[in-house]
């Protein structure tokens, strides 16, 4: 078998592709970016191309339409010539301007994260953050749901390698604009931290690095987790470092799509529901004032108050009366019968021709006789 047609070694094609160096992909997030921190779950082609959509929308409103590249030739001649020497010149026009397009950096632009449900869009803008206040300000003010895919974005005004010596530079830049305030005047932050697919580096030692840089710049500036002005946040994604501070963090429900417009929606409708209850009130207070301005009076400019009771309480009195003079006239009169206490019942078996003498004399209660009565008539 010949040497020409003998199998070459894998080293050499690897020499050929990178001249034996590791190829390193140009779109991979690295140190020195700026850009939005996307989350979702799958589906991370669509969710790139709503972000797009997102951005470029909100962007155009802020900043204007991104810069044209192609420009439109004017020139024309009669001759056929002429006009395909025209032709060639402007296809090779274009041709050149999608090259500069392609080197050239755009305004959004996805980066590889290598991990799975995380996007990495970077961006050109000198103010990510504020970018991305203004699309959550909107969405919680009009109801508009804008994401389908996307979970949350959160903004990041710088990354940098994930080692302290690298963070910790990197975090005065992005604290300076911030917290670099007058004398007297103390804000309220705290600090979120969160670490991907790294175990060099520990919360336990950012955290406190975080405080103490800002404690230099201000030492009035105060750590307050329940009601915070500002928000430090780090997010660690293997061997990359993203930093950023942003406001209104937990108003916004963590920068989520989906929670700031029910967030939204509950707070006008408590303000619907407080309006109706104010109305409701003033109301009953119209109806109270009318009512004491209809009180009658008795003629000297003061109230009634006498004791007059309606018309149910007085049918109720007259069939108790009535009740009791029924009851008086089945008894009799209980002054008119005698008293009866001591009376023996063999006394008036003793008795009993007096009793009937009694019935012959035209007495009406002959059995009801007293002992004195009954003992004068034995004697």
């Amino acid at each position: 078998m010949s040497e020409s047609k003998r199998k070459r070694p894998k080293s050499y094609y690897k020499k050929c592709a990178g001249g034996g160096k590791k190829f390193k992909a140009v779109n991979d997030l690295d140190a020195g970016m700026k850009g939005f921190l996307v989350t979702c779950n799958k589906y991370e082609r669509e969710t790139v191309r709503e972000m797009y959509n997102i951005l470029n929308e909100y962007a155009d409103t802020l900043y204007g339409p991104e810069t044209a590249t192609s420009e439109k030739t004017d020139d024309s001649d009669d001759s056929g010539e002429e006009e395909e020497e025209d032709i060639e010149k402007a296809l090779e026009k274009e041709r050149s301007d999608i090259l500069k397009l392609a080197k050239t950096e755009r305004r959004f632009q996805n980066t590889n994260t290598k991990f799975k449900n995380l996007i990495f869009i970077r961006t050109a803008l000198e103010d990510p953050c504020g970018l991305a206040h203004h699309i959550f300000t909107d969405m919680m003010a009009t109801h508009t749901q804008k994401a389908r895919y996307a979970q949350r974005m959160i903004p990041v005004d710088l990354t940098c390698k994930a080692n302290m010596k690298n963070i910790e530079p990197a975090m005065k830049i992005v604290l300076t604009p911030h917290f670099q305030t007058a004398f007297g005047v103390g804000l309220r932050y705290t600090s979120v931290c969160k670490i991907r697919n790294n175990n060099s580096i520990q919360r336990i030692a950012i955290l406190p690095m975080i405080g103490r840089l800002v404690n230099e710049m201000n030492p009035l500036h105060r750590l307050c987790h329940d009601d915070s002005e500002l928000v430090v946040i780090v997010e660690v994604i293997r061997n990359i470092c993203c930093l950023s501070v942003v406001k209104d963090f937990f108003t916004f429900r963590k920068y989520n799509f989906h929670e700031v417009i029910k967030t939204g929606k509950s707070e006008t409708e408590g303000n619907r529901d407080q309006s109706k209850s104010g109305k409701e009130k003033s109301e009953v207070m119209k109806e109270n004032s009318v009512d004491e301005l209809n009180v009658p009076d008795d003629g000297d400019g003061r109230e009634d108050i006498s004791d007059e009771k309606p018309e149910s309480e007085h049918k109720i009195e007259d069939t108790a009366i009535s009740n009791l003079v029924d009851v008086n006239d089945k008894t009799g009169d209980p002054e008119s019968q005698p008293d009866v206490v001591g009376i023996d019942c063999k006394d008036v078996e003793n008795d009993r021709p007096a009793i009937e003498q009694q019935l012959l004399d035209g007495n009406s209660n002959p059995a009801v006789v007293t002992t004195e009565s009954a003992d004068a008539d034995v004697s």
